[in-house]
């Protein structure tokens, strides 16, 4: 079980990107807005807001990867895969999908 662990991470990791990607996309075009106020703090430089974004995940991702062996540790991989997927198809469906359906229909 543990050695699937580490492809969790990596793509919890890729969807934090994705969800980086997204939201800078979505923010540029006024489709979007930062949903965490901790984060909208740093959009004022995009430069910073980019490293934190990618920074902040990796002490965590580290220490679950070290605690890997714990069933709890398992769990919260696998529940933090959802949440990151979650909102990646969240921006996704928000940024692109529900704008084109609106212009489609004439909104």
């Amino acid at each position: 079980m543990t050695k699937y662990i580490v492809w969790f991470l990596i793509l919890i990791y890729i969807l934090n990107v994705a969800d980086l990607c997204l939201t800078l996309y979505g923010i540029g075009t006024g489709k979007a807005k930062e949903a965490n106020p901790i984060m909208k703090v740093f959009l004022k430089n995009k430069i910073i807001f980019v490293l934190v974004k990618l920074s902040v995940p990796i002490y965590p991702l580290y220490r679950l990867w070290e605690n890997r062996v714990w069933v709890k540790t398992q769990i919260g991989v696998y529940i933090l895969t959802g949440i990151m997927a979650f909102v990646v198809i969240w921006n996704i469906i928000n940024i692109f999908i529900i704008p084109a359906l609106i212009k489609k229909h004439g909104g």
